[in-house]
């Protein structure tokens, strides 16, 4: 009787333990995307006259990347930026600018949660200006610079807290800058 027993506990035991380790075998880690996807938005500025009238040339601001780490700490970016459209008196309605740029960023990580970067390119900048006497429709290159700070709140989803962008004045096309905040997303896969 007792060999029974001890040979009921013993096959017991051996299966539990086969369960057990069929049970506890770990799931291969969440691997992160070379890609990620940043949308900011936040406050803008247009630095133009025209001749001389007073202008409204700040308010809403917004810009889309999408980006490709090539290494730890550099990717390469494409994306979108619309600043803020001006009004001018009564003459003239107002401008509409935007740019399309290509640059890189570089990141360097603070601490665990904290990574600061900054960004250069080239933009591609569009600069329309509308009114009675007048209607232009200027595109050019130009400079564009950026720089931020983040935070990681979960795996692969980082809070842009500030991010500041501009580009240059180049000939008929105005300087364009802005800060705003957003996210930043790196989608995962196994």
């Amino acid at each position: 009787m007792i060999n029974k027993v001890l040979t009921i506990m013993a096959l017991t035991f051996a299966s539990s333990a086969a369960l057990a380790q069929e049970v506890i075998t770990p799931v291969a880690p969440l691997k992160r995307s070379p890609l990620y996807v940043t949308l900011d938005a936040g406050y803008g500025k247009v630095s133009e006259q025209f001749e001389g009238l007073p202008r409204a040339s700040d308010g809403f601001e917004a810009e889309l990347a999408i980006g490709y780490n090539v290494s730890d700490g550099l990717g390469i970016e494409v994306g979108y930026q619309s600043y803020a459209n001006q009004k001018f008196g009564t003459t003239v309605e107002g401008s509409q600018n935007h740019t399309y740029f290509v640059g890189v960023r570089g990141t360097n990580d603070l601490n665990e949660k904290l990574k600061v970067y900054g960004r250069a390119g080239l933009a591609f900048a569009h600069h329309r200006l509308v009114g009675t006497n007048v209607d232009t429709d200027t595109s050019r290159a130009t400079l564009m610079l950026g720089a931020g700070l983040s935070l990681a709140l979960t795996e692969g989803l980082d809070l842009n807290l500030i991010d500041l962008h501009g580009t240059l004045k180049n000939g008929p096309i105005p300087a364009m800058y802005a800060v705003g905040v957003g996210l930043t997303w790196t989608p995962a896969f196994r």
